[in-house]
């Protein structure tokens, strides 16, 4: 597997290199040192995953990244010592440009933060080199059309890896503010979901962390947290803790939860990831009813979570991240000419 590091410390180099240097599936580590460099390797070397810091001489990180992805996409990895920090919201502006995974670098250098941050390290680059990419060019507009569907209550979200940019577009492209409840449970590391909920929050939605027992109301948008699952119990939120359940949050438990409290009320999204979480609780769903769309396979960063559900027969409707947020506009309309001819 060839990695392009792209970083401007020597100690980083030597570091990385001293972590991939016994693995027998890693050729040796590519290096370059400024985002200039970067572009031209992934060009000249055609690595399988790049692994890169955002702060870099000549051309910053997210310029970088931006252009890889236009000329010659890769799995990219931000790799950063600002994700819980004052750069957090850089970090959110990588994955949008194309960027797939976030990885902090460690803090300490004791033995077993940096057996932690090795195994962690590994199973990303593995991972993430088996990600699908593809070149960011604009979307034309597909000339596919969603059929309306009435008497919906509320929106429910479940993403994963590479879920935070699909989540900006879906938003963005959908009213401000939106005319029902939208839930999103985020596969996410603790630390990480009150800046991309703030990020998120930039697209002109109320978006926060949902929190233990909070009523949810239409024209907010509530971000399950990384530390327990996020399930609904009539209109209120409730925050189970980790248990048998995984991964956390568990989307799963989020969309059956969801279920039991709307039934058909619902439309269910579920988006780009690793796995099966939230497969089986998308086919309840669709069997109480409700309207369930799965993320295209082609526009999908990993075509995981969507895939196990579509063979469970738990998708109505495969869409694009632009076909998702016409449909959602076209609820909203639909929900507000209800409000207005019963008033």
């Amino acid at each position: 597997m060839k990695v392009l590091l792209v970083d401007d410390s020597t100690v980083i180099h030597t570091y990385i290199h001293h972590l991939l240097q016994a693995e027998s599936d890693f050729d040796p580590l590519e290096i370059a040192t400024d985002g200039a460099q970067a572009i031209e390797k992934a060009k000249s070397v055609r690595p399988d995953v790049i692994l890169m810091d955002i702060k870099l001489p000549v051309l910053d990180g997210i310029s970088a990244i931006t252009a890889i992805m236009q000329e010659s996409p890769c799995p990219i990895v931000v790799f950063s010592g600002h994700i819980q920090r004052h750069g957090l919201n850089r970090s959110f502006d990588a994955l949008r440009a194309g960027a797939v995974e976030v990885l902090e670098k460690p803090m300490g250098l004791s033995p077993d933060k940096i057996a932690d941050f090795r195994q962690k390290l590994l199973k990303t680059l593995r991972l993430m080199s088996k990600a699908c990419v593809v070149r960011r060019r604009p979307v034309r507009p597909s000339q596919r059309r969603i059929s309306g569907d009435e008497g919906k209550l509320i929106v429910a979200i479940g993403s994963s890896t590479g879920g935070p940019a699909v989540l900006y577009k879906i938003l963005s492209d959908i009213p401000k503010p939106f005319p029902l409840p939208i839930l999103i449970c985020q596969h996410t590391i603790p630390g990480f979901e009150q800046g991309l909920a703030e990020w998120l929050s930039r697209t002109g939605h109320s978006v926060t962390v949902a929190k233990q027992d909070e009523m949810i109301l239409p024209g907010h948008v509530y971000l399950s947290t990384a530390s327990g699952h996020l399930t609904l119990l009539a209109t209120r939120c409730v925050i189970v803790e980790e248990g048998k359940h995984h991964p956390t949050p568990n989307i799963d438990l989020f969309f059956e939860s969801i279920c039991k409290v709307y039934g058909k009320q619902v439309v269910a999204l579920q988006l780009t990831g690793m796995g099966k979480d939230g497969a089986q609780g998308l086919l309840a769903l669709s069997e109480a009813g409700a309207l369930t769309m799965a993320q295209s396979a082609e526009t999908c960063v990993v075509n995981g979570m969507p895939e196990v559900a579509r063979r469970l027969g738990a998708v109505q409707i495969n869409a694009t991240p632009e076909e998702m947020g016409k449909k959602l506009s076209e609820v909203a309309k639909e929900v507000l000419a209800k409000e207005s001819s019963s008033s």
